[in-house]
């Protein structure tokens, strides 16, 4: 966000994922930011239930509040409005592992970092769309 001389105020926020302390921590960001503009959550089951209590409290999403989750589950796209999400290579990721895992296994060297890229799904409620 900085290399694109975005303004970040630093806040983030940590839950498991009941719904009680989602919405304990969501009342915190209200409190702590009135005008909030977006949630990204850490997935998309976190995502969908922001939305709902978002609802809920009589706010618009995304009109008021754009929320992005993380792992495109399908269930995500099915509801109103459908979620934006982050994309994993899951299967290029579970190819890697084994292949890093052989190498190890047979003591061969391995990178000390691997890049895989995910993908962004657009949906409609970061507003978007």
């Amino acid at each position: 966000m900085k290399s694109l001389s975005l303004s970040v105020k630093e806040r983030l926020y940590s839950c498991d994922y009941s719904q009680k302390r989602i919405q304990e921590e969501l009342r915190q960001m209200l409190t702590a930011v009135p005008c909030l503009e977006a949630v990204v959550c850490y997935n998309d089951q976190i995502a969908l239930t922001v939305i709902s209590l978002l609802k809920e409290w009589g706010f618009s999403v995304p009109g008021q509040v754009a929320v992005t989750g993380c792992d495109t589950l399908e269930f995500g796209q099915k509801i109103p409005p459908s979620l934006t999400s982050v994309t994993f290579p899951i299967d290029e990721v579970g190819e890697t592992s084994a292949c890093l895992l052989f190498q190890l296994i047979h003591k061969k060297s391995i990178p000390s970092a691997t890049t895989v890229y995910a993908r962004p799904f657009y949906g409609c409620s970061c507003g978007c769309m």
